[in-house]
């Protein structure tokens, strides 16, 4: 139903004469940006008699009715515009309707003359009123195949002027739907529930979970999905809650054909998507380690530990990480630096020899992208101990010399043992 066609067609006593048109769209029809026109071919000729330019707009499901100007004042009071020329037909002569010089509806057969009417009865063009059956949708875009009137068309008896002004037609479309995340659904996500968004082009009645095919998904668990109406509450727009999600994969929704009907009984085709599959995730970020970064042991200043997660991970700072300490005084954790899945926390290793450890103290404020906290829900189930500074300030010194072997009178032969209080840094070639 994507075009205009003549709906109604009265040819009656006197100048009693009408053409209606209809539009049997959704849209608006502008007339004069359409180019379209009604044609007069009288007495089987194969050329124009009359021609008008039409003007005017027809809303979707209305009409646009022509009339003689010296019809009676019944008809005239239905009238969008009055003509003297292309309405001023007889049963044998061919009325046309064209867009942009195209043919899209004909009554009657373009250069044939049928004698006085086509067809026969009531359901004929001369002294009958002819409606445009129900089922009959669009026009007949061929002016030269012949006209047979009762396979199109009902008759009525001569000045019959109920119905003019309105008309329906059947209603066979078929309802279709389009299937999307939800506005402001994240993705990749995880939330326990996931949400898509229906949307019919008419309204439905019929319309439930077990309509949504869940098959193409690949997130573990038992996939469910929830319906309910949203928006104008018009039976056209419904939001799709999918649950019973338990471990990671893509859900992938699609609305199944035939799950719904329209007021004609009509069922909708499968669903059309651009958007329909959601990341679902529910892994937890850890810590993989935390590792020193500088030689061990170590009497520096300062030290640095390499923070290693299992992801990406936000939030990290300083209020994350303990020190244990023992023997040292006044370490401190100075600075911590990083992005992504690695961080590196510098340490002061106050004064004193001894040792420093690095643990990691989870309050969950360390998350990844999808928000989820460290070692999941719960405080200090992502914590993690680091490895261990040995803290040696304390330079070596010898405490014992014993001199053994020692030969004189220029022999050359000495011998020392010498006993330090820490091997550290001991170079025995020197």
């Amino acid at each position: 139903m994507t075009e205009l066609f003549i709906s109604k067609y009265i040819e009656g006593s006197s100048f009693n004469k009408a053409i209606e048109l209809y539009n049997p769209t959704t849209q608006p029809i502008d007339l004069a940006a359409g180019s379209y026109s009604l044609e007069l071919y009288s007495n089987g000729s194969a050329t124009a008699n009359n021609s008008l330019n039409l003007v005017g707009t027809i809303a979707p499901g209305a009409t646009f009715i022509l009339v003689h100007g010296n019809a009676s004042p019944t008809l005239l009071a239905l009238a969008d515009v009055t003509n003297n020329f292309v309405i001023n037909f007889n049963g044998d002569d061919a009325i046309v309707l064209k867009k942009n010089g195209a043919v899209i509806d004909v009554i009657g057969q373009v250069g044939f003359d049928p004698g006085t009417e086509w067809g026969t009865g009531l359901i004929s063009t001369q002294d009958n009123t002819l409606r445009r059956r129900s089922n009959i949708t669009m026009g007949d875009p061929n002016p030269n195949d012949a006209f047979d009137p009762s396979l199109a068309w009902e008759g009525f008896a001569i000045d019959t002027f109920d119905g003019l002004a309105s008309h329906t037609i059947d209603d066979t479309i078929a309802p279709t739907v389009t299937l999307e995340q939800t506005t402001g659904q994240t993705d990749p996500t995880a939330e326990t529930t996931v949400r898509f968004t229906a949307t019919f082009s008419e309204p439905v009645t019929g319309f439930d979970g077990s309509d949504i095919d869940l098959s193409q998904s690949t997130a573990s668990g038992m996939l469910a999905a929830t319906i309910t109406e949203t928006g104008a509450m018009d039976g056209t727009t419904y939001e799709v809650a999918v649950t019973g999600m338990t471990g990671n994969g893509d859900i992938v929704a699609t609305v199944n054909a035939n799950a719904a009907t329209d007021t004609a009984g009509n069922p909708n085709t499968a669903s059309t998507s651009t958007d329909n599959r959601i990341t679902f995730s529910n892994t937890v970020p850890t810590v993989s380690s935390i590792i020193r970064s500088n030689p061990n042991p170590t009497s520096a200043a300062t030290v640095s530990y390499t923070v290693q997660f299992s992801e990406a991970v936000m939030g990290v700072d300083a209020a994350d990480f303990a020190l244990v300490t023992s023997g040292v005084s006044g370490a401190t954790i100075t600075s911590v630096t990083g992005t992504d899945e690695t961080y590196t926390v510098e340490v002061t290793t106050g004064t004193g020899d001894g040792t420093i450890q690095l643990n990691l103290v989870d309050d969950d404020s360390i998350t990844n992208g999808l928000m989820l906290p460290l070692g999941g829900m719960g405080v200090n189930n992502g914590d993690a101990v680091g490895e261990v500074y040995a803290i040696d300030r304390t330079l070596p010194s010898a405490t014992t010399v014993q001199l053994t072997d020692i030969t004189v009178a220029g022999s050359n032969l000495y011998s020392f043992t010498i006993t330090y209080t820490d091997t550290t840094g001991i170079d025995l070639t020197t």
